[in-house]
């Protein structure tokens, strides 16, 4: 709200007035002398027993709206002396004064006094401001024909007057807003031009492409038109005999590649299982494209999906195991740090304690960070460890915190700071692109499904058709979902 009520009280007499939150006390004050007739009287505001500086806008009050305020004439003089400080900033002179003048005094004859005593012209210099207190006046204004005691109020007994240029300010600051939009204009433009350039280069850069790729097409084509037709040999009339061992010898070349694919097949998923490093080594970042779904992990009939729909809620009514769970034999942590560095640390006994564990941190460590940071958990709520005398001695199976075997947590040093901070000496560097559970991801298309064994898929699909096995062929057929989407 921009403007406020006052239900103000005089001798059992109540005034409800309405202003603006930054007319002052002291405005307030003249109009209560009017609604209460009372002229020329000094008095006071109070607001919950206390007075109210006249000398300040309504909004520095605690005044809220609807506030019951009491006036209260006072036996104080309006009219005495006061000391005024005058500052007078033209150009790049800057001027100050120090006078006592009474408080009946205008603006503009406190002026025109300064200009006589010292000599100065303020007001032939063009359109001027003052500021007195609280109060901004304009010199084309009416507030400097207003006597002093009326606008501060007559409890002030000193007070500054600054006087500025309005003209000469504006100008200035006006050339220097449009220097700073014509220079970003500019900035804008000549980044508009390379950036048209660059496009520019990589249309052409695209064409020229396009037109090679035309021309190897093309070049091609004719080259293959200009092979000599081979005829074909005719085929003699053999004995039947003759053809079914022809179909036979390719039926059984076929089985032997399909075992080979199979057996390939099977090798290769067993490589592909995940490695784990026997030694600390540190992954530094690596740049790696992102991986894209194939169409088939979308490929699931609609029986699938109530299937898949079957199990989540049966998992959800299956009781909870009352077993305790089993306390960790050993860790493999990793350790994020801000600059995207990952140390792994591969612990192999449990009962190692905090200490050590930060002791083993530390040997990895610029020596400016060694025990000067903090470790968290690396998932919400991101739960602070506890690095204190109390918790060094505990082992880390004890800690609530390390109750799993894999572990991945987050350093922070105390103080704000960019890095480096591994130490890469005598330690195993790899890009974190070769984190074994990357590798396992971005090769499992070369995965057998799980609802086929290694027997089973080492068995090519011909001999399954010839020895009769027809039924194991289409059930695992049925069964077989995407490998994101696996239920069992």
């Amino acid at each position: 709200m921009s403007s406020i009520t006052l239900h103000i009280s005089f001798d059992n007499v109540t005034k409800k007035l309405t202003y603006s939150k930054t007319q002052t006390i002291n405005e307030v004050l003249r109009d209560c002398t009017v609604k209460f007739k009372i002229p020329g009287s000094a008095g006071e505001l109070r607001y919950n027993g206390k007075k109210l500086d006249d000398t300040l806008p309504i909004r520095l009050t605690n005044l809220i709206n609807n506030s019951k305020v009491v006036f209260e004439k006072t036996n104080e003089k309006l009219e005495k002396d006061v000391n005024l400080k005058i500052v007078w900033n033209h150009k790049a002179d800057v001027r100050t004064f120090v006078e006592r003048f009474k408080n009946s005094l205008t603006p503009r004859e406190i002026i025109q006094t300064i200009e006589k005593k010292h000599h100065i012209e303020i007001e032939k210099h063009g359109v001027y401001e003052i500021n007195i207190l609280d109060r901004r006046m304009r010199s084309d204004s009416n507030d400097l024909s207003k006597a002093l005691v009326e606008l501060v109020g007559s409890s002030a007994s000193s007070m500054v007057a600054r006087i500025s240029y309005i003209t000469n300010g504006k100008t200035e600051e006006q050339d220097k807003i449009n220097e700073l939009q014509k220079n970003q204009m500019s900035q804008y433009q000549a980044r508009l031009r390379e950036e048209a350039h660059r496009k520019e280069l990589a249309e052409k850069e695209k064409m020229a492409k396009e037109a090679e790729q035309v021309n190897n097409a093309t070049t091609s084509t004719d080259i293959q038109s200009t092979e000599p037709d081979v005829p074909e040999p005719q085929l003699s009339d053999k004995p039947s005999i003759n053809k079914e061992s022809d179909q036979l010898v390719r039926q059984e070349n076929e089985a032997q590649r399909d075992v080979d694919e199979g057996n390939g097949a099977v090798t290769n998923a067993r490589n592909m299982e995940v490695e784990q490093e026997a030694k600390d080594t540190i992954y530094i970042p690596s740049s790696f494209r992102t991986y894209e779904n194939p169409d088939t992990d979308y490929n699931m009939t609609v029986d699938q999906a109530k299937k898949y729909h079957k199990s989540v809620v049966n998992s959800r009514m299956r009781p909870r195991s009352t077993t305790e769970k089993r306390k960790p034999t050993k860790y493999l942590i990793r350790i994020r740090f801000p600059d995207r560095n990952i140390l792994q640390l591969n612990i192999a006994d449990a009962h190692t304690s905090l200490g050590q564990l930060c002791k083993r941190i530390d040997e990895y460590l610029v020596p400016q960070y060694q025990r000067n940071y903090n470790l968290k958990i690396a998932y919400p709520p991101f739960s602070l460890i506890p690095l204190s005398l109390s918790t060094n001695s505990t082992p880390l199976q004890e800690l609530p915190q390390f109750q799993d075997e894999k572990l991945t947590l987050i350093w922070e040093p105390l103080e704000k700071a960019a890095g480096p901070f591994l130490e890469r000496a005598d330690v195993e560097i790899k890009e974190s692109n070769r984190l074994p559970e990357l590798v396992l991801e971005q090769n499992r298309n070369s995965l057998p499904d799980s609802s086929v064994s290694h027997a089973d898929a080492a068995v090519p699909t011909s001999l399954q058709n010839a020895s009769g096995n027809r039924s194991l062929t289409s059930s695992s057929a049925k069964s077989k979902f995407p490998k994101w989407f696996r239920s069992k």
